[in-house]
């Protein structure tokens, strides 16, 4: 598999290079994550995941949380910090502080509806 290998070799370059974020799409999330296991051993560098279940840093199914904005700033902000010591507490201090955008718009929703209720006159 010429093709794979040169795949593993761009994300062993990357790791090296000390990326901050990199986004894999893949259906086999097992084989990923053994990859990513074998170039940080080969590099000695941790690995660490985060996934709705698990805590830590690579992004499992993240992507629905995506649509809001609150987490693509604490990710950006993650990632410009990449040199600073970031744990789990403090990725989860972050994630508790942030509320669904579908909460939040929800709620804009209903004050946008009583505000309209206040201000129309019945046409009757």
């Amino acid at each position: 598999m010429p093709g794979m290998e040169a795949g593993i070799h761009d994300l062993d370059v990357l790791l090296r290079s000390r990326v901050p974020i990199i986004l894999v799409e893949t259906s086999d999330e097992r084989r990923a994550l053994e990859t990513f296991k074998r170039l940080a051993l080969r590099n000695g560098t941790p690995v660490m995941r985060w996934s709705v279940t698990t805590g830590l840093y690579l992004l499992l199914d993240f992507h629905p949380y995506l649509d809001d904005p609150a987490h693509v700033r604490m990710i950006r902000e993650i990632a410009m910090g990449y040199g600073a010591a970031l744990d789990n507490t403090h990725l989860l201090a972050e994630l508790t502080q942030t509320r669904p955008l579908s909460v939040v718009m929800a709620e804009r929703l209903r004050e946008l509806r009583e505000w309209v209720r206040n201000r129309t006159v019945s046409a009757n």
